[in-house]
């Protein structure tokens, strides 16, 4: 839709979803009961699962990681010392990248296939993706009253998630 080139190819989508994403989320099966469990009523069976601000909660999410992720690899384009420096016209309308267009005289249309900003992209996606498996610990405590040593298997399973990703 924004005309950028792919940031992520499905093999490391592929990588996020089954294995960096897998093992946090398999630990986070481990948490304890938030705190207040005991002190809440229980939920009306007519109320839906996903309420209106948790909804709002999973778009909120969705977005920052999803800009964060695309916004990596634009980075690299636009700025990274050792990036090509295109504008942000280039960058947007990379398709028209031809010999014949004046707008890209002097640049390579393989550099918009670089594995560099697929590489930041994916660095970036995972590490958020870290971060929000400990922000899942508990839907409504905070890290400071609950937290990440309360379940020493998603700390384990961060670790080696992470281990894993700087292996590739």
């Amino acid at each position: 839709a924004l005309g950028l080139p792919e940031a992520l190819i499905p093999v490391q989508l592929l990588w996020v979803n089954l294995v960096t994403d897998g093992l946090p989320a398999t630990a986070l099966g481990f948490n304890p009961p938030d705190l207040d469990i005991m002190d809440r009523p229980p939920r009306s069976p007519k109320e839906p699962l996903i309420s209106g601000w948790l909804f709002f909660r999973y778009m909120a999410i969705g977005g920052y990681v999803g800009a964060a992720t695309v916004g990596a690899a634009a980075w690299w384009f636009l700025y990274a010392e050792d990036g090509p420096h295109v504008s942000y016209h280039q960058l947007t309308h990379f398709m028209q990248c031809t010999e014949h267009n004046p707008e890209f005289d002097g640049l390579d249309r393989e550099v918009f296939e670089a594995p560099e900003p697929m590489t930041m992209a994916l660095s970036v996606l995972v590490t958020i993706e870290m971060c929000n498996a400990l922000n899942s610990l508990s839907e409504n405590q905070s890290l400071l009253r609950m937290p990440p040593w309360v379940n020493i298997w998603l700390l384990g399973s961060i670790c080696l998630s992470m281990s894993l990703h700087f292996l590739i």
